[in-house]
């Protein structure tokens, strides 16, 4: 087995196409989105969230600063350390495992912005209520859902193009320049 940081070869199924010889891997990132061998998206959702916390490491000046308003460390929050775990979100199949790791690293991240302790036994979705915020877990399933839709519709949007233009210039060919004289 060879390991690198990026990626790790197996030697199972070796495939000797045309000459070149194909190995294996089990897990690689492309995009920053880390592609799991097994199809599951539990590594592509624990390096997000490792992602995460170094984001949040790096703006905890802002979180934590109590002369700063509340409101404005909470748009911190949504503008700059949510889109980083949310970021390849469309494409993962998480399972209640990945959406409890994501709430979880919200809602830790959401209390201490707040200066909320877990003795003071407030709940989730009054803290959520309180920040203003949408659960993580349902902005995932957002993300999924709406490049579905977006898939689905420029699907539609192609071949609705595709048939207007060949009702709009039956002459023309395609590539040619249309000219026009004044």
């Amino acid at each position: 087995m060879t390991s690198g940081k990026s990626k790790t070869k197996r030697k199972i199924n070796i495939k000797d196409t045309g000459g070149v010889t194909l190995s294996q891997v089990e897990d690689f990132v492309y995009l920053r989105c880390t592609v799991d061998g097994t199809g599951g998206s539990e590594k592509a959702v624990r390096d997000r969230l490792k992602a995460g916390r170094k984001k949040w490491r790096e703006v905890t000046g802002v979180t934590y600063d109590k002369t700063l308003p509340l409101k404005l460390r909470i748009k911190v929050y949504k503008t700059v350390i949510r889109p980083v775990l949310l970021y390849g979100a469309e494409t993962w199949a998480m399972k209640k495992k990945e959406e409890r790791l994501l709430m979880r690293s919200e809602m830790k991240m959401l209390r201490w912005i707040m200066g909320i302790s877990l003795r003071e036994k407030k709940t989730n979705k009054s803290i959520k209520e309180m920040a203003g915020v949408v659960g993580i877990e349902e902005k995932a399933r957002e993300a999924r859902t709406f490049q579905q839709t977006l898939d689905s519709e420029s699907e539609e949007r192609s071949e609705t193009v595709i048939r207007s233009s060949k009702i709009a210039h039956p002459a023309r060919v395609i590539g040619e320049h249309l000219c026009t004289f004044n």
